[in-house]
């Protein structure tokens, strides 16, 4: 990561424009938040958030699950850059027909076809829109997953009230930044030491199955083109889920620590060490901050991956059959809505 991402990050967070999509998501007493590729992080932290110091319910859905399952009563929050990529705006569609109360749309594009679609068609969306980063070339665009998660913490910050477990200090950004650019050093290190790292299945294990620490790794190493890895919930894998991994003895794996896993962690390193490859990730930030230590570590330990794999903090070539394939169908179910 580079001085321009932790500045514009402090910056994004800081505006004090209101967003009126807040007193949406005030009201909620539930929330689920749709999102796709690199979105999927933002939507997650705000999902996390939700739960943590609201203590209400929310989840995360794919576009996919939310297409098809036409039963969702919580308030829709969809997550998107631009708004135009088709399941967004297919996401859009489902949202409108189904006639709710209201939706959120985070987005950087209030002219992208999701959010022309509620606004024309759905009683109550609300868009909460930020600008659009600088067009960012690298392994992934950094800039935009930073520019929704920070849009991200604004609104739900102004929807809770401004509590103190939403304050995010920038000395206390830039420190959980720097403990990231060592900790990304000594994990990419220790990959690199592994026999054929390249052909290993890497485990990501944190507190849940779908943690927002874990999946965030999981995004940006697959759009990075680096591993496609596992993601699971460190004791759920002790009970049983472990017995595949050592019967093939292909596994390596990045266990994702704080102050609440701490112990079960570094039990499961001691013992799971002695077969394989084991990375730890100890995440020293207080809860409030350590999504961001956690997103920073993963994008800097990435960007070494690339430059080990030949190509520097560059996102690889597409594979022409793969990338030549469009059409992939309808997120919708056959019948559509219920009546």
């Amino acid at each position: 990561m580079e001085d321009s991402d932790i500045e514009m990050l402090i910056q994004r967070i800081a505006d004090p424009a209101v967003l009126p999509a807040a007193l949406v998501l005030k009201d909620a007493p539930s929330t689920v938040w749709i999102a796709a590729g690199l979105a999927k992080i933002s939507a997650l932290y705000g999902v996390s958030m939700m739960q943590r110091i609201a203590g209400t319910p929310s989840r995360f859905v794919t576009a996919l699950e939310y297409g098809q399952n036409t039963r969702i009563k919580c308030l829709p929050v969809l997550t998107s850059l631009r708004g135009n990529h088709p399941d967004a705006v297919e996401v859009a569609e489902a949202i409108a027909a189904r006639g709710g109360e209201g939706s959120i749309l985070l987005s950087a594009d209030p002219d992208g076809g999701a959010a022309r679609h509620l606004q024309e068609q759905s009683k109550g969306s609300v868009l909460a829109i930020d600008a659009l980063p600088d067009r960012d070339r690298r392994f992934v665009n950094l800039k935009s997953i930073l520019m929704l998660s920070a849009l991200t913490h604004r609104m739900v910050e102004q929807a809770l009230g401004y509590p103190a477990e939403c304050e995010l200090k920038p000395i206390q950004l830039c420190d959980a930044w720097s403990r990231s650019q060592h900790a990304a050093i000594n994990i990419a290190n220790q990959i690199n030491a592994v026999d054929d790292w390249q052909s290993k299945q890497l485990f990501i294990l944190a507190d849940g199955m779908t943690s927002e620490l874990a999946l965030t790794w999981q995004s940006i190493l697959s759009e990075a083109g680096v591993i496609s890895p596992v993601c699971l919930d460190i004791k759920d894998f002790t009970h049983g889920d472990h017995l595949a991994a050592t019967r093939t003895g292909n596994g390596m794996y990045l266990v994702i620590s704080h102050e609440g896993t701490r112990e079960v962690a570094n039990t499961f390193s001691d013992r799971f060490a002695t077969l394989f490859p084991v990375m730890m990730l100890d995440l020293q930030a207080s809860i409030s901050y350590r999504f961001w230590e956690n997103l920073f570590t993963a994008s800097n330990t990435t960007s070494l991956l690339t430059g080990l794999l030949g190509y520097p903090n560059q996102r690889p070539p597409k594979h022409p059959v793969v990338w030549s394939w469009r059409g992939w169908g309808s997120i919708h179910p056959p019948r559509q809505y219920p009546l």
